[in-house]
C-alpha cells in the first residue's frame, strides 16, 4: 500500500495532542506516528515524498512548532498569574507558590522536550524511511494547464494550491512509472494499493461531501484506482485495525482544527504567529438578487398570462462572515465552492465560482449599521462603477 501524505498531513502529525484528555504525552499524533513507523518497518505500507514535500516541511517550521509554542505561552501566562497572586500573600504562602510554580514549570518543561523530539521523529520518518521520487516537467506543465482551466485543487484554498496539485500529480506518474509492464510489446499497467491523504478539504473536496474527491481529481486518479481521504487514523486502521471508532473521531476534529485560516493581509511578526487566525461565525442564508434568466422553461411560465404556477423563489445562498483577530479584517467563506475572500470592497467576487457578493450597510442611527450580504449580477457592479 502507498501512502502519498499532503504537506498539511505531515505538520498535522508533528503537533502532538489529544483534545479528549488534554494530554501531550499520549496525544494521538504520537500513536499515529508510532503506527505510520510499524507499518513501514514491517512492509505493510510505503511513504511517498518528493522534493517539493521535503521544502514545503523546511518552509513550514512554525507551523511545525506550532503546538510547542503554544504550550509555552500557556506556560508563560500561567506562571505570571501565580506570580500574581503571590503579591498579595504573606511570605510564608508566598514560599507554597513559588514551589508550585517551580513543579509547573518542570511538568511543562518534561512535556515541551517530549514534543520537540517527537518533530524530531517525524523529521526521520520523512527523511530516511520514504520512498522519495522527481516531479517531471510534463506534470509541471499538466498542473499548469490544470490552473489555467480552473479545476480542482485550484478551486477553494488558494494559498498552497500549486504544490498541492504537484504532490498529487506527481504521485500519479511516479504510480504509473513503476506500473508499467511489457506484455508482446504493449504496456500493461499493475497498479499497487494506494492512497492519498490531506485535509486540505477546499482543495481536494467534493463541495457536498468532503470525505469524497473532487469530481475534477475523479478522471486524474481513476486510472490508477487511487483512494482519497481526510483521516489518517481511518487510513491505517483499514490496514492494520490500531484505533478506536472514538479515536478515529477526534482525528477528524483534530485535523479540522490544526487547518485554521490566518490572515493573509496582516503581519503579527514570529513572536505573535498565533493571533492572526480568521474566525468565522455560523453560517447563514442569504438571497441572490441576479435576473432571472427567462430562457429557462421552468422560470419562463411565471411571465406568461395566466400562468398557474407560483414565482420562482429567489436562490439561497451559504456563506460564512470571520474576522482576524489581529487586524480585524474581514472575511467572506463562500460554502459554495468552499473558497475565503477578503472583504475589501462593496463588492465580493468570489475567487472560486466567481459568483458575486454584495455588502449592504444600512444606518440604524447612533452611529450604528446593520451589515448583510446578497448576491447579485456583474451588470449591478458596471452600474455602480458607473
Amino acid at each position: 500500500m502507498y501512502l502519498i501524505l499532503d504537506t498539511n498531513i505531515w505538520i498535522y502529525l508533528a503537533n502532538g495532542f489529544n483534545p479528549e484528555t488534554n494530554n501531550y504525552e499520549d496525544g494521538l499524533h504520537f500513536k499515529i506516528l508510532g503506527s505510520l513507523k510499524h507499518l513501514v518497518s514491517i512492509g505493510k505500507i510505503k511513504l511517498l515524498t518528493n522534493d517539493l514535500i521535503l521544502e514545503e516541511w523546511g518552509r513550514n517550521r512554525q507551523q511545525r512548532f506550532l503546538l510547542i509554542e503554544k504550550h509555552r505561552k500557556t506556560l508563560e501566562g500561567q506562571i505570571n498569574n501565580l506570580k500574581s497572586i503571590k503579591k498579595k500573600l504573606d511570605q510564608e504562602d508566598g514560599v507554597l507558590v513559588d514551589t508550585i510554580i517551580e513543579k509547573y514549570e518542570n511538568k511543562f518543561q518534561l512535556e515541551i522536550n517530549n514534543n520537540l523530539k517527537h518533530v524530531e521523529e517525524v523529521e526521520d520518518l520523512l527523511n530516511n524511511f520514504t520512498v522519495k521520487f522527481q516531479i517531471k516537467d510534463s506534470v509541471k506543465i499538466k498542473v499548469t494547464d490544470w490552473a489555467v482551466n480552473k479545476k480542482a485543487p485550484f478551486k477553494g484554498d488558494k494559498s498552497n494550491s500549486t504544490a498541492d496539485a504537484l504532490i498529487l500529480f506527481g504521485s500519479i506518474d511516479y504510480l504509473t512509472e513503476i506500473s508499467k509492464n511489457d506484455l508482446f510489446g504493449e504496456p500493461i499497467y499493475i497498479y499497487p494499493e494506494s492512497i492519498f491523504v490531506s485535509g486540505n478539504t477546499g482543495d481536494f473536496s467534493n463541495k457536498a461531501n468532503k470525505t469524497e474527491l473532487h469530481s475534477d481529481l475523479i478522471p486524474i486518479v481513476s486510472p490508477t484506482k487511487m483512494k482519497y481521504d481526510i483521516n489518517l487514523g481511518k487510513v491505517i486502521n483499514a490496514i492494520e485495525e490500531l484505533f478506536k471508532e472514538s479515536e478515529i473521531q477526534l482525528i477528524e476534529e483534530e485535523i479540522d482544527e490544526w487547518n485554521e485560516f490566518y490572515c493573509e493581509v496582516c503581519d503579527p511578526g514570529e513572536e505573535r504567529i498565533f493571533y492572526n487566525v480568521v474566525h468565522f461565525g455560523g453560517s447563514f442564508e442569504i438571497e441572490s438578487q441576479k435576473e432571472i434568466e427567462i430562457t429557462d422553461p421552468n422560470q419562463l411560465s411565471i411571465f406568461l398570462d395566466g400562468a398557474n404556477s407560483e414565482p420562482t423563489e429567489p436562490e439561497k445562498y451559504l456563506i460564512e462572515i470571520g474576522t482576524c483577530q489581529y487586524c480585524d479584517q474581514e472575511y467572506l467563506h463562500c460554502l459554495r465552492c468552499n473558497t475565503i475572500n477578503i472583504i475589501s470592497d462593496e463588492f465580493i467576487q468570489c475567487e472560486g465560482c466567481e459568483e458575486i457578493y454584495k455588502q449592504v450597510n444600512e444606518y440604524l442611527g447612533d452611529g450604528m449599521y446593520d451589515t448583510s450580504y446578497i448576491v447579485v449580477d456583474s451588470s449591478d457592479v458596471d452600474d455602480n462603477e458607473d
